[in-house]
């Protein structure tokens, strides 16, 4: 004998209770008839200008965590570490740096990408030490300057050039 199905039309379903099967009867249960669908929908923060998907209570993940650590959800707490860049930061070497570090501060202060090639006038991705600063420093991976006015702006192919171009000193 076949087992009963439930009672709503083209549900081939067991029955669970009442002549409905399980996802009638949970959708009678909590809003009155077996039509009401309603699937969780994603909202977004309801603050003014944030567009970041719903995570609790009406805001984005952002402003509940603020609103959990200060009790207001526009609340912006002052970092503990700001960050300290040049002679402000305890860590500052000067100019006692080698040849990592000045290419990091060339990299950090005046990304490359922002420039155009000095050979090629083509879009620049690298900053190139160009061999003039009298002061010229030497490190295991080669000469360089401290000094910002002693590199020019490459593009990665014009700077692959310009250094084979040059004879090695190490």
């Amino acid at each position: 004998m076949p087992k009963p199905t439930c009672s709503v039309l083209e549900c081939e379903s067991p029955i669970k209770g009442r002549g409905l099967c399980n996802k009638h009867l949970i959708r009678v249960r909590r809003h009155g008839n077996t039509d009401a669908y309603f699937p969780n929908k994603i909202l977004a923060c309801t603050i003014p200008e944030c567009g970041q998907p719903h995570h609790a209570r009406g805001w984005c993940v952002k402003h509940w965590n603020r609103w959990k650590s200060t009790g207001d959800p526009l609340a912006v707490r002052p970092s503990v570490n700001p960050v300290m860049v040049g002679a402000d930061n305890p860590k500052w070497g000067g100019d006692a740096i080698g040849y990592a570090g000045a290419h990091l501060r060339m990299w950090r202060d005046d990304p490359a990408s922002g420039h155009r090639c000095a050979h090629c006038l083509g879009p620049a991705e690298n900053w190139a030490y160009d061999h003039a600063d009298p002061d010229e420093r030497q490190s295991e991976r080669g000469p360089f300057s401290v000094k910002r006015e002693h590199y020019i702006a490459l593009c990665y192919s014009c700077h692959t050039k310009f250094d084979k171009a040059r004879p090695c000193s190490r």
